[in-house]
């Protein structure tokens, strides 16, 4: 009877690729045949064109070698302006992350109709009339799902009436600190009813009740983000929307992250009207005790919620969150007293997954080991801030959490699964043994952000395996 190499079956070799660099993935495809033509495809699926400075350019892939290989090609990342020398058919192309040129990105888009995400950065360059092309390029693409404008994009054509259409097919629409200097009025009658998630992050010049017309058009949405930058006419929108969501304008709504001057009786009225939140993203806002009662009826649903810088925000209503929602999974908040996460049991949902808050203490107090041992049973962390971070307080010398072996950090050992830990602008900062500490216990550690007590020639010339921040 004839045995299976389980290492030939492409059902192994595909799980062994997701673990692999580009580097080791290529090194495996000498193996043996098989290898080769399972490998192969994983090698080529996620292409990223990166600036060519120095010996970067070196590494990008050759497009004589690219074009041989682009039928693999499904998640595609130009960060260049040297875009001609990529503009080619990638028939499963799926996602594309471009930086917008003059001359050659509507063909790009025109030769790969099989985009369902698209990302523009960077249109600065583009001409009017080169931008019409690229709507139009945009517009044909039949099965574009999202469309995302990254951090500095810049919006501009003689007529939207492309942009609008191929707005109609989408599923998601993300536009993030981008400018628009051209009209963006929105067709008569025309309804973007397979909208689902929707982001209006600090868009530049444009007015807040466009960014409202916008989000009023899209009746069954689950998600929306609008970050509105400080404008005179922002109050009259901002009242607007909430008299939209008291009339049920969003009945399906399930994630909403706001910040566009609401107060705290309005901001309740808004969540009087969402009847299934998993998601609340409501930092540098005036949330507080009217926003809070009325979000208690939501605690049974709730897996993530931000109110950071929240200065209607107590310690006690920061405890009552994290101890009556069994499904959190991310919060992130201001301060939290230790006499209020030792007052009782469970103190936080052990499922979460990022926390972020600052413990603090009254003088005099020994309570830090003891908060130490309740965050150590939190075993599924992948994110730990502790530090402070709220404009305009700053900490005395006994509040905060002490990163020092003495007080109790070593109790954090089972915290294994950790990526991220801050603890910023706190009075005991960590030391050169416990950031040691970390790095030995933490393996899984990206970033840390603190500011230790170690001298900046002895830090720097210290060599780390992850990401270290002192700002």
């Amino acid at each position: 009877m004839a045995t299976l190499d389980p290492f030939n079956l492409p059902e192994i070799s595909s799980l062994i690729a997701r673990h692999l660099n580009k580097r080791d993935l290529g090194s495996c495809l000498g193996v043996c045949k098989a290898w080769h033509n399972a490998l192969l495809p994983h090698l080529w699926s996620d292409i990223d064109v990166k600036p060519s400075l120095g010996e970067q350019s070196l590494r990008n892939p050759d497009p004589n070698i690219l074009k041989r290989y682009s039928h693999f090609v499904k998640n595609l990342e130009i960060r260049t302006f040297l875009l001609k020398e990529y503009v080619m058919p990638y028939p499963n192309l799926r996602t594309l992350n471009f930086v917008v040129t003059n001359g050659c990105s509507a063909d790009l888009l025109s030769l790969n109709t099989s985009i369902t995400h698209l990302t523009f950065n960077d249109q600065h360059y583009l001409e009017a009339i080169e931008n019409q092309e690229l709507w139009r390029a945009v517009a044909d693409l039949p099965h574009l799902t999202t469309l995302i404008f990254d951090f500095g994009t810049t919006i501009s054509a003689f007529d939207m009436s492309d942009f609008w259409q191929a707005c109609t097919r989408l599923d998601g629409l993300f536009i993030f600190t981008s400018s628009v200097d051209c009209s963006v009025e929105i067709p008569d009658g025309m309804v973007f009813s397979r909208m689902r998630k929707l982001v209006l992050q600090e868009m530049y010049r444009i007015a807040p009740k466009d960014n409202l017309e916008l989000i009023r058009r899209c009746p069954n949405l689950k998600c929306l983000t609008w970050y509105s930058v400080v404008d005179d006419d922002l109050e009259p929108a901002a009242m607007e929307f909430v008299r939209l969501a008291k009339n049920g304008a969003w009945p399906n709504l399930e994630s909403l992250g706001i910040r566009v001057g609401l107060g705290d009786d309005d901001m309740a009225t808004v969540l009087e009207n969402i009847s299934f939140v998993t998601k609340l993203e409501f930092d540098d806002s005036s949330f507080g005790l009217t926003s809070f009662t009325t979000l208690k009826r939501s605690f049974g649903m709730l897996k993530d919620l931000n109110v950071s810088n929240c200065p209607n925000m107590s310690s006690r209503m920061v405890q009552e969150l994290l101890s009556s929602c069994p499904r959190l999974e991310v919060f992130m908040g201001d301060f939290l007293e230790a006499e209020d996460v030792l007052a009782g049991q469970p103190w936080v949902c052990l499922s979460i997954m990022v926390l972020k808050v600052c413990f603090t203490f009254r003088a005099g107090q020994s309570l830090m080991p003891a908060i130490y041992e309740r965050l150590s049973h939190l075993t599924r962390l992948t994110s730990l801030n502790v530090g402070h971070e709220l404009k305009g307080v700053r900490l005395s010398h006994h509040q905060g959490l002490d990163i020092q072996l003495e007080a109790g950090l070593g109790l954090l050992a089972k915290l294994k699964h950790l990526e991220y830990f801050g603890a910023k602008d706190l009075p005991g900062s960590p030391g050169l043994k416990e950031i040691e500490w970390m790095a030995e216990n933490w393996r899984s550690l990206v970033a840390i952000r603190c500011r230790p007590q170690i001298e900046p020639e002895k830090l720097s010339k210290t060599k780390w395996n992850f990401w270290f921040s002192t700002s």
